[in-house]
């Protein structure tokens, strides 16, 4: 496919600039902030109205040095991290997604509740459920409507047996050992994904998940010293969100690796 420079670069402006609206919503839903109030963005330290030199997408950060113009309070490192991450997913949108079929809507609407999730389990580990259970409906709606590449029995399939998996692994872990292995947060997660990529497509999510979430768990532990091992804990929602971005601009590619025979 031969694309156009220039859009890719519009795209991924485009991007940024929706990257640090998600930034807001990731950081106030797990704050417990309205979303919508006050309209204006603040410090999060000195609270310290913020102009708009200081929220241009990328290069505010970088030329603060990530520090607050007002109160010179560290500015956390998922700002500039999520508007990167929200161009690029925004140029493979435009790349793999028809951007006038109804399909780019419903489509860009999943990765930004994906981009949302990564935000707020990295800061804090905490998935709100406006961002996962909340959006199922949607995703059936499409479906119905016949605006997502999968049917409306797959996606109830889908969202009932990805909740269904994760939570039994739960409660077997929690009966086991005593103690949460599984956020509640990450069974919601699948059962969203399952909801917008039906049965295959939140088993193929789960084994890049699984894979990759192991490579880094594994260079942590080897990196950190002996006590820190211990304190070691690792947001899965992060690798469940890049497993989906994956099956969404790849499944069939992925299909045809693990899955031949279908």
């Amino acid at each position: 496919m031969i694309v156009n420079a220039s859009l890719l670069l519009f795209w991924f402006f485009i991007g940024i600039c929706w990257g640090s609206f998600l930034n807001v919503v990731g950081y106030r839903l797990i704050h417990g902030l309205s979303v919508f109030y006050p309209l204006y963005s603040q410090c999060t330290s000195c609270k310290h109205k913020l102009v708009l030199f200081d929220l241009i997408p990328l290069f505010s950060w970088f030329r603060l040095k990530g520090y607050c113009r007002y109160c010179q309070e560290p500015i956390s490192f998922l700002y500039p991290l999520i508007e990167c991450i929200t161009g690029v997913v925004s140029v493979l949108l435009y790349i793999y997604i028809p951007y006038d079929s109804p399909y780019f809507i419903f489509a860009a609407f999943f990765c930004s509740a994906l981009i949302v999730i990564i935000r707020s389990d990295l800061e804090m580990m905490l998935i709100s459920q406006w961002t996962t259970i909340f959006l199922v409906p949607l995703a059936f709606l499409a479906t119905l409507c016949m605006h997502l590449p999968i049917s409306f029995f797959e996606s109830i399939v889908g969202a009932c047996s990805g909740y269904a998996f994760l939570y039994c692994i739960s409660f077997f872990y929690r009966y086991c050992k005593s103690t949460e292995g599984i956020g509640q947060g990450d069974i919601d997660m699948l059962c969203l994904i399952g909801a917008f990529l039906g049965p295959i497509g939140w088993w193929l999510t789960l084994i890049i998940a699984s894979f990759s979430g192991t490579i880094v768990a594994g260079y942590l532990m080897i990196s950190s010293s002996k006590n820190n091992i211990v304190n070691l804990k690792i947001p899965f929602g992060p690798f469940l969100a890049f497993g989906s971005l994956v099956t969404l601009f790849w499944q069939q590619w992925l299909i045809a690796l693990f899955m031949p025979s279908i």
